[in-house]
């Protein structure tokens, strides 16, 4: 509840943001898996931003990945509510841009299993991606 989250530097150094984000981890009464979410509103980002901008950009920039997916527009205007243990035990990551087009805010979020692999599963998929 500091808002001074051990991920913030690295997720304002890698956006390149002026300022660090508003990042709200939320956890629950679950052995593993969680989403995470990071809001935003339309106002704050460069004029003509939009949803759909940022939906294709990370499209674009995981398209090739094996384990990072990023849910499309249309299947993420039909999710209510997001599991935060339907991807357990997988190396997998599921992306999902939300927004409110009258309200201007756009909400992302990510869904894997922050547990199952561990580190040295972590240190695997940074040397495979480190190789090529």
């Amino acid at each position: 509840m500091t808002l001074k989250h051990k991920h913030v530097p690295e997720m304002q150094k890698q956006a390149l943001l002026t300022h660090p984000p508003l990042f709200t981890p939320s956890y629950g009464k679950y052995r593993q898996g969680i989403v995470l979410y990071v809001p935003l509103h339309c106002r704050l980002l460069k004029s003509g931003i939009t949803a759909k901008n940022i939906h294709d950009a990370l499209s674009n920039f995981y398209s090739a990945s094996e384990y990072i997916n990023v849910v499309s527009t249309e299947e993420a205007m039909q999710v209510t509510q997001l599991d935060p243990e339907y991807l357990n035990t997988t190396n997998r990551l599921d992306i999902y841009v939300f927004s409110n087009e009258l309200s201007g805010q756009i909400l992302l979020a990510a869904v894997f299993d922050n547990l199952g692999k561990g580190a040295s599963g972590a240190a695997i998929q940074n040397l495979d991606i480190m190789l090529g």
